[in-house]
């Protein structure tokens, strides 16, 4: 297992009116005096001061008028709001600061010089600050909430394993291997010789355990063939772990029957074996390296089920999110007999199952 102004009319004065000549009124006929009515010392100035009300009424009328044309005109509002803080009750509340702008998601990752559109799955969100490497070389989580279980995963490469040491030594969970299909153009499934053993020995000595299956498959029919041979191995034993699709590109020179083959055909066979495991009732998870994550696998096709990712950082600085990380093939256990990959889980699979 290797390795983002309107214009404003114009004034206009009002037409005038031509003047009206009025004749000379014929003069009057004498009449005699009336005898003067009788007044009272106070009555010219009451009339005066009925007078001057009636000004001050039309002067008001003509204001209110003007100021409804001007609103009007303008489009503002003459009368206080309910909710104007100078008319209302309530102090005026402090105005909110604004929150602080967020960055814009990329729209492109790049890795290793190449520029991949971002695809619509989760974030890798883990803090870097909360990972730990010991002097042991052993790699440790702790931020947010989480803390990452230690784990390891083993193959008949491995040999003859003392699983109570392994469990004594601090790990928690182990991911066996079942078998692999032959990337020679037979592509013959072959069982790991020591999964038995493994199995059996982990399971007793109180180890949580997940297995997965080194794919070489070219299409869908040949991915569910695999996941119905995990599932007969399989049967009869206790899994608190995924039972993970491992595809994997071969690099070694020779004439791999899976060179060539596209991501979307990877996808399509991932997902076949996911869905399969999934049907029988146990919980599917694909592994990959960042090579494949970035530049082959659909990762929004395959997002239903976890991720297990590897990347031999002391970080991990993938995009997306995973639940689980390998970080090692050099790593060292008691009770495994030389080199062994080491994983985190940041996901307790084990509490869920």
């Amino acid at each position: 297992m290797n390795e983002t102004v309107t214009p404003v009319a114009e004034k206009t004065e009002a037409p005038v009116s031509p003047p009206v000549l009025v004749p000379p009124a014929p003069a009057p006929r004498p009449i005699p005096a009336p005898t003067p009515p009788v007044r009272s010392p106070s009555g010219r100035s009451g009339v005066a001061v009925a007078s001057l009300l009636v000004s001050i009424a039309s002067l008001l009328v003509s204001a209110g008028i003007l100021a409804l044309l001007l609103a009007d005109r303008f489009d503002v509002d003459i009368l206080p709001q309910p909710d104007d803080p100078a008319v209302s009750s309530e102090p005026a509340a402090p105005e909110e600061p604004e929150p602080p702008a967020q960055p814009e998601e990329p729209d492109v990752v790049v890795f290793r010089e190449q520029q991949i559109p971002v695809e619509q799955v989760a974030l890798n969100e883990y803090d870097p600050a909360g990972f730990l490497t010991r002097d042991s070389g052993h790699i440790t989580y702790a931020a947010g909430g989480v803390e990452a279980i230690p784990g390891l995963d083993v193959s008949e490469f491995q040999g003859e394993v003392n699983w109570q040491q392994v469990k004594d030594s601090g790990m928690e969970f182990v991911m066996l291997r079942v078998g692999f299909r032959g990337y020679g153009q037979a592509g013959k499934l072959v069982a790991d010789k020591n999964f038995e053993k493994n199995i059996t020995g982990a399971l007793d000595a109180g180890l949580k355990v997940g297995v997965y299956f080194f794919s070489q498959a070219i299409n869908m029919e040949e991915a569910k063939e695999e996941a119905r041979f995990v599932l007969d191995a399989i049967d009869g034993y206790r899994l608190d772990y995924p039972v993970v699709f491992d595809w994997e590109r071969i690099t070694n020179g020779d004439n791999a029957r899976t060179d060539g083959l596209s991501g979307k055909a990877v996808t399509l066979c991932a997902k076949a074996f996911c869905d399969t495991v999934a049907a029988a009732g146990y919980q599917p998870a694909v592994y990959f390296n960042q090579t494949l994550g970035y530049l082959s696998l659909e990762l929004e096709t395959l997002q239903q089920y976890p991720f297990w990712l590897a990347a031999y950082t002391s970080k991990p600085g993938f995009y997306y999110h995973f639940d689980m990380w390998q970080y090692t093939a050099k790593g060292r256990v008691p009770g495994v007999q030389g080199d062994v990959d080491l994983n985190l889980s940041f996901r307790d699979f084990a509490a869920e199952s």
